[in-house]
Protein backbone atom coordinates (compact mmCIF):
# COMPACT_ATOMS: atom_id res chain seq x y z
CA UNK A 1 0.00 0.00 0.00
CA UNK A 2 1.39 3.26 -0.81
CA UNK A 3 1.05 6.73 0.73
CA UNK A 4 -0.67 9.50 -1.75
CA UNK A 5 1.74 12.51 -3.20
CA UNK A 6 -0.79 14.80 -1.72
CA UNK A 7 0.34 14.00 1.44
CA UNK A 8 3.66 14.47 0.98
CA UNK A 9 6.23 11.67 -0.69
CA UNK A 10 5.25 8.33 -1.87
CA UNK A 11 6.96 5.72 0.68
CA UNK A 12 5.77 1.93 0.98
CA UNK A 13 3.93 1.06 4.04
CA UNK A 14 5.01 -2.61 5.53
CA UNK A 15 1.88 -5.49 5.69
CA UNK A 16 1.08 -6.71 9.20
CA UNK A 17 2.44 -10.47 9.58
CA UNK A 18 0.41 -12.77 8.72
CA UNK A 19 -1.43 -12.12 4.96
CA UNK A 20 -1.99 -14.56 2.74
CA UNK A 21 0.92 -14.76 -0.51
CA UNK A 22 -1.67 -13.07 -2.79
CA UNK A 23 -1.88 -9.95 -0.77
CA UNK A 24 2.03 -10.24 -0.33
CA UNK A 25 2.35 -10.27 -4.25
CA UNK A 26 0.20 -7.40 -4.77
CA UNK A 27 2.44 -5.45 -1.71
CA UNK A 28 5.73 -6.39 -3.50
CA UNK A 29 4.23 -4.86 -6.72
CA UNK A 30 3.04 -1.59 -5.19
CA UNK A 31 6.25 -1.28 -3.38
CA UNK A 32 8.22 -1.63 -6.74
CA UNK A 33 5.99 0.99 -8.29
CA UNK A 34 5.94 3.53 -4.97
CA UNK A 35 9.71 3.45 -5.73
CA UNK A 36 9.44 4.39 -9.62
CA UNK A 37 7.50 6.64 -8.47
CA UNK A 38 9.63 8.17 -6.06
CA UNK A 39 12.27 7.94 -8.26
CA UNK A 40 10.69 10.27 -10.62
CA UNK A 41 9.27 12.75 -8.89
CA UNK A 42 12.68 13.61 -7.46
CA UNK A 43 14.21 13.88 -11.30
CA UNK A 44 11.21 15.95 -11.48
CA UNK A 45 12.05 18.22 -9.37
CA UNK A 46 15.45 17.96 -9.69
CA UNK A 47 14.87 18.68 -13.19
CA UNK A 48 12.29 21.60 -12.65
CA UNK A 49 14.93 23.60 -10.21
CA UNK A 50 17.62 23.12 -13.08
CA UNK A 51 15.49 24.77 -15.87
CA UNK A 52 14.32 27.56 -13.56
CA UNK A 53 18.11 28.44 -13.35
CA UNK A 54 18.81 27.84 -16.54
CA UNK A 55 15.81 30.85 -17.30
CA UNK A 56 17.21 33.15 -14.62
CA UNK A 57 20.94 32.78 -16.01
CA UNK A 58 19.08 33.18 -19.78
CA UNK A 59 17.15 36.54 -18.41
CA UNK A 60 20.33 37.67 -16.81
CA UNK A 61 22.42 37.11 -19.66
CA UNK A 62 19.86 38.90 -22.14
CA UNK A 63 19.19 41.90 -19.95
CA UNK A 64 22.48 42.46 -18.21
CA UNK A 65 24.71 41.63 -21.45
CA UNK A 66 26.73 43.91 -23.24
CA UNK A 67 24.46 45.98 -25.36
CA UNK A 68 23.88 46.27 -29.28
CA UNK A 69 25.54 49.49 -30.92
CA UNK A 70 23.24 50.91 -32.59
CA UNK A 71 22.66 52.20 -36.11
CA UNK A 72 25.33 54.02 -38.08
CA UNK A 73 25.02 56.47 -40.93
CA UNK A 74 27.56 57.97 -42.77
CA UNK A 75 26.81 61.29 -44.98
CA UNK A 76 28.52 62.43 -47.99
CA UNK A 77 28.81 66.21 -48.54
CA UNK A 78 30.85 68.83 -50.92
CA UNK A 79 32.53 69.67 -47.47
CA UNK A 80 33.25 65.92 -46.42
CA UNK A 81 32.27 62.64 -44.55
CA UNK A 82 30.14 62.89 -41.46
CA UNK A 83 29.78 59.19 -40.01
CA UNK A 84 27.91 58.09 -36.25
CA UNK A 85 24.87 57.91 -34.93
CA UNK A 86 22.19 59.36 -36.44
CA UNK A 87 20.33 61.76 -34.33
CA UNK A 88 16.57 63.46 -34.74
CA UNK A 89 15.79 65.58 -38.19
CA UNK A 90 14.50 68.58 -38.03
CA UNK A 91 13.28 71.51 -40.72
CA UNK A 92 16.01 69.48 -43.21
CA UNK A 93 18.68 68.95 -40.71
CA UNK A 94 20.29 65.42 -39.64
CA UNK A 95 22.01 65.58 -36.29
CA UNK A 96 24.83 62.88 -36.45
CA UNK A 97 26.58 61.72 -33.03
CA UNK A 98 30.67 61.21 -34.39
CA UNK A 99 33.14 60.71 -31.77
CA UNK A 100 34.15 64.32 -31.55
CA UNK A 101 30.37 65.41 -30.86
CA UNK A 102 27.43 66.32 -32.16
CA UNK A 103 27.22 67.43 -36.17
CA UNK A 104 24.87 69.12 -37.87
CA UNK A 105 24.17 68.08 -41.72
CA UNK A 106 21.83 69.71 -44.11
CA UNK A 107 20.54 66.89 -46.11
CA UNK A 108 19.74 69.08 -48.82
CA UNK A 109 23.44 69.21 -49.42
CA UNK A 110 23.97 65.43 -48.94
CA UNK A 111 25.58 63.52 -51.98
CA UNK A 112 24.72 60.41 -50.16
CA UNK A 113 23.36 59.09 -46.96
CA UNK A 114 24.34 55.31 -46.83
CA UNK A 115 24.20 52.55 -43.71
CA UNK A 116 27.24 51.22 -42.70
CA UNK A 117 28.28 48.69 -39.36
CA UNK A 118 31.45 51.07 -38.83
CA UNK A 119 32.54 54.15 -39.23
CA UNK A 120 35.76 53.97 -41.26
CA UNK A 121 38.57 54.90 -39.57
CA UNK A 122 36.94 54.29 -36.15
CA UNK A 123 39.03 52.34 -33.77
CA UNK A 124 37.25 48.82 -33.12
CA UNK A 125 35.97 48.53 -29.07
Amino acid sequence: MTQGAAHGAPTGVRLPTGVPATATALHLGDHMETRRTVRALTRGVALTICCGALLVTAVALTWYGPGKDGPRVLVRTPSGVVCGKPGRTEDGVLLVRTDTGEVAVRLARAEAVTAVDDCPGAAPP
